[in-house]
Parts: structure tokens; sequence; C-alpha cells
């Protein structure tokens, strides 16, 4: 029970101190976006509209006041809920918001799990054969996939599923989170279509941090094969499967989930990237299209919880390693 109030407020604390974090990063975007060059209404406008018509959009938009006022009055709106207008949505910020974020956190989720699952599995296996042929073999192939940008495998996923001889093998969608007669399918034909858009796009998304995984569990499986338990446990005849995944394995994946709090905020970023080149409805294309149209409210509403994303996986990461680990939950409860 005391573990249990001390975990709570570790969370607590660590939320309290997440808000300066997001203001400060809310902070920076505005500024920036503020004194880059170039007149946001302008988007809007015809080149040859009067100055005072112009002048009148550029109230409306709230663009014609100080830029310490702007400020001030973005950021009272934001402690109230209100992101503004996005122009060049057509509506509430949180409403475009609201539209995209289920792709994303679907995007992302779907890159994490294949992440996890396809990275700890070699990984392990690795462990299993060290300095063998295989080991080497694979050891390169992940070196090779965790350098690779992943917008580089986004293109040539694109180019490979676009080619005849492989879309009559696998007829993949290439872009969009769903077809267009997505609306008039039956409920199970909804879902196989929603996973078959979603196929490439996590495939991409997933190839770097799965092997980055990968590299790390070989490293924790080595290092858990050296334990004394595990000595103990061949000293006893078990036999060498149950060894290895009684023992090796299950306390090789246990500092794996250290590492979601490090990659969920690298598949936030990479999803940028990915959900333009798929043409994905997501926040990522959201918010690239944002910043084309220099909608601020829109790119400063979109950054904000892109932020505060990070912020609250990073926070799950470190409360599931907690509960896992007794000792990192007396560690935290201590803080």
């Amino acid at each position: 029970m005391r573990d249990d109030a001390g975990l709570i407020r570790y969370a607590l604390r660590r939320l309290l101190q997440a808000v300066p974090l997001l203001l400060a990063a809310a902070t920076v975007v505005f500024f920036l976006l503020h004194l880059a060059p170039g007149d946001p209404a302008a988007a809007y406008l015809h080149p040859d509209v009067p100055a005072e018509v112009a002048e009148q959009v550029r109230r409306q938009m709230g663009l014609g006041r100080p830029l310490h006022e702007q400020y001030l009055s973005w950021l009272g709106s934001v402690v109230t809920g209100d992101l503004g207008y996005s122009f060049s949505q057509g509506q509430t910020v949180a409403r475009a918001i609201g539209g995209a974020l289920p792709n994303t956190l679907l995007l992302g989720g779907a890159a994490l799990l294949l992440s996890f699952l396809a990275g700890g599995s070699l990984g392990v296996f690795q462990g299993t054969r060290p300095n063998t042929a295989t080991d080497r073999t694979l050891g390169t192939a992940t070196l090779v996939a965790y350098s690779v940008p992943g917008f580089w495998i986004a293109l040539l996923l694109l180019l490979l599923f676009s080619a005849a001889p492989v879309r009559e093998l696998l007829p993949l969608p290439l872009t969009g989170a769903t077809s267009v007669d997505h609306g008039l399918m039956d409920p199970g034909g909804r879902v196989l279509d929603r996973l078959r858009h979603l196929v490439l796009p996590a495939a991409a998304l997933s190839l770097a941090p799965a092997a980055a995984v990968a590299r790390h569990a070989r490293s924790a499986v080595l290092e858990a094969r050296d334990a004394d338990h595990v000595r103990a446990a061949r000293g006893r005849g078990l036999a060498a499967w149950s060894v290895t995944l009684r023992h090796v394995v299950r306390n090789a994946l246990l500092p794996l989930v250290s590492l979601l709090g490090l990659y969920i905020p690298r598949l936030m970023g990479g999803a940028v990237v990915l959900e333009v080149i798929f043409s994905w409805a997501g926040m990522g294309r959201l918010l690239y299209r944002g910043v084309q149209a220099r909608d601020y409210p829109l790119v400063l509403g979109a950054t904000l919880l892109f932020a505060a994303l990070v912020v609250v996986a990073n926070l799950l990461a470190d409360l599931v390693y907690a509960g896992a680990d007794p000792r990192v939950r007396y560690r935290s409860s201590r803080g």
C-alpha cells in the first residue's frame, strides 16, 4: 500500500513538472512562428485586395496587436481549453485535431507494437545464438535498418508495392487511411480496410525502432545468460529451453520497457513525415498543412498536443517499469 501511494505521488509530481515543459515548448514555437518572415493573412487574400480590407482580415485573425498581447491572449485561451480557429481547415483547431488524432494514435500504436514484437523476438533469437553466422548476419541487417531514414524506406515501399508483379501478389493500398467506399462497408470490412491501409506506413515507421530494440534485446539476453541465478538453474539440471524462457528471456525483456519512453517520441516525430508521404490523415499531415498555410492556431495546437503526448507516454513508460520492478517503485516512492 505504501509503495502504491508513493507511485501515485511520483506520477502527480511528474505531471506537475510537465506543465512548465509544455509551456516552454508552446512559447518557443509561438515566437518562432510569429518571427518568421511573411504575412499569414496573404495566403487568404487576393494580391489586388485593398489595404484596408487586408488590415481588417489581419485583425480578424488576431494579427493586428503587438506580439506580447497576442501571446498572452493565446495562452489565456489555451488555459480555458480554447485552441482557436483554423482558417486553413475552416473549423476550430480542437475539431481539426479531434478528427486527425485517432489516425495518428492508430499508426503510432501499430508501429510501436511491431517494433517491440519484431525487434524483441529478433534480439532474443540472436542472443541465444551468439557469435554464429546467423547472429552476425542479422546484426549487420539491423545496423543497416537502424541507419536508413524512415522516409527513404517509405519511398522504397511505395516503389516496390506499386510494381505490377508485387501488386498482383499483394494488392495493398499505397496511400490514404481508408478507401473511398469505406463508409459503405460492413463493420468487418471497415476493420479489414483499415488494417490493409495500415500495413505500409506502420512497416516504414517501425523498421528503425525495431532494429534498435533487437540490438538492445540481444545485449540484454547475453547479459542475462551470465547471471548467477541462470547458472544455478543450469546446475540444477533444468532443460535448456526452460532456462532460456523462464530465466534468461524473462529477465532480459524487462529493461526493454524503459525503451518505451525513448521511442514513442521518435515514432511521433517520424509520423509527421510518413503521414505526408502516405497521405495518412493524421496529426502529422495536419501539422504539415498548417505550416504550409502559416496557420498559427493550428500549428500551435498540434505542437502542444504532440508535446503532451510525449510527456504522457514517457510517464506511462516510467510507471510500467516501476510497476514491473519493485526496486524502481521503491526508489520512485522515496524520490
